[in-house]
């Protein structure tokens, strides 16, 4: 059984990474887990469940208690941006997403809050 402070979100991405390395091929570009702290762990698996069961408000509301434990956390506000777009509210989407990438320091994180950005841009 997964330690409640292990989150899925981690394990799976790294047990790719390790098949696919022992099969000879390229491994995945990993970024760093979205906070070490367990309680922002906890809430997020809560986030993905309540997304996964198209329970929107609900996701908002974790990810929002999260922030008010890590307010600079660049992914928490990036998964903040797309349970808005879930929500069809594509400019609160846009703005948590630019505020998102303002706090990045992650490469990555910064190249996939740019894909996302953009075609709200266009909207």
């Amino acid at each position: 059984m997964i330690s409640k402070y292990f989150s899925l979100r981690i394990l799976i991405p790294l047990l790719l990474t390790l098949f696919f390395t022992a099969c000879g091929t390229m491994p995945l570009i990993l970024r760093p887990p979205i906070s070490t702290n367990p309680a922002v762990v906890q809430l997020i698996d809560d986030v993905f469940w309540h997304i996964d069961h198209e329970q929107y408000e609900l996701a908002t509301s974790k990810l929002e208690r999260a922030l008010r434990v890590e307010p600079s956390n660049a992914a928490l506000w990036f998964e903040l941006a797309e349970v808005h777009l879930l929500q069809n509210d594509s400019i609160s989407a846009r703005n948590f997403a630019v505020r998102a990438k303002s706090l990045s320091r992650d490469a990555a994180l910064s190249r996939d809050i740019d894909e996302f950005v953009l075609p709200l841009d266009e909207l």
